[in-house]
């Protein structure tokens, strides 16, 4: 019997300065699966990463759970009037729980948190015609970017940064691929339970260790 399970597959650029920061996301998510506490399961984990070779150099590879969409888009879906109040507290309690335990018990700061890197767990398992629809748009949204044919990004979507000042989306932007991959997966604004995880700990930094002084995305960084 093949027991197939669907991941979220995460390709990083061969720039030496993308892979220097693939392999500190790659520490840091590996001290987060190999510490224990509460609040561990409101991380997006880590399941394997490995280096493959390409034409243009090394391409660190990070193999994640697959998760549904992002807060943003449950915020977006119930046109920005919220998620009903229990609903909207069991949220706000894994997000603090997984926070407390970042800090305290990995001694890891996140740095960019926003609604974009709050996923939601589906609501039930993936069929087998939705996970053939998800590889099948995966492919054509590969090929369109290898023939220039997706649209170019705004300034406000290539504001994230690598150390030395490199940018770390790529030419498509992952957050444009991940909305369109996630309208494939199921998520009702009125399921009775939901898991939320924080994810994309690409800018993250030990506590006593900083990549950057950098906090936040621009656009929800605080005035101060």
């Amino acid at each position: 019997i093949w027991y197939v399970k669907v991941v979220a597959l995460k390709i990083q650029k061969s720039d030496y300065k993308y892979t220097e920061a693939a392999e500190d996301e790659v520490r840091i998510l590996k001290q987060i699966n190999d510490t224990i506490g509460p609040g561990k399961e409101y991380l997006v984990r880590l399941l394997d990463s490995f280096v493959i070779l390409g034409p243009n150099g090394r391409h660190v590879c990070l193999v994640f759970e697959a998760m549904a969409k992002s807060l943003l888009s449950l915020i977006k879906k119930t046109k920005f009037r919220g998620v009903p109040i229990e609903k909207g507290k069991i949220i706000a309690k894994q997000m603090l729980m997984g926070l407390d335990y970042l800090h305290s018990k990995c001694s890891v700061i996140h740095t960019d948190l926003k609604p974009e890197n709050f996923l939601l767990a589906a609501d039930r398992p993936l069929a087998p015609q939705e996970i053939a629809e998800m590889e099948r748009h995966t492919t054509q949204l590969v090929q369109q970017s290898c023939l220039g044919l997706m649209p170019k990004l705004s300034p406000s979507h290539m504001n994230r940064k690598c150390r030395g000042g490199a940018r770390k989306q790529g030419r498509f932007g992952k957050e444009d691929i991940a909305a369109q991959l996630a309208n494939r997966m199921s998520l009702n604004a009125t399921a009775e339970y939901y898991v939320a995880k924080i994810s994309d700990l690409g800018n993250a930094c030990w506590i006593d260790k900083h990549f950057s002084e950098d906090i936040q995305t621009r656009q929800y960084r605080s005035p101060e």
